[in-house]
């Protein structure tokens, strides 16, 4: 499967398997990477694709903002 088709397919399942209520999330894709977040992008869920180490890194990221 082609990564933008992984994420396609991550996105829509996601909201499939949420609560209605916390479907409303914001996808936002870069490369191999796909960031899911409501309000606030720096706070995020993040899944990475990362192709050379056959592997898939699934992350909860608090960014650091500053006003």
């Amino acid at each position: 499967m082609r990564i933008q088709n992984f994420q396609v397919a991550l996105v829509k399942k996601t909201q499939q398997l949420l609560p209605r209520a916390l479907r409303d999330f914001q996808p936002r894709a870069f490369f191999s990477l796909v960031k899911l977040y409501y309000s606030n992008p720096k706070l995020h869920y993040e899944v990475w694709v990362r192709g050379a180490e056959r592997l898939v890194e699934i992350g909860l990221h608090f960014e650091e903002c500053k006003n």
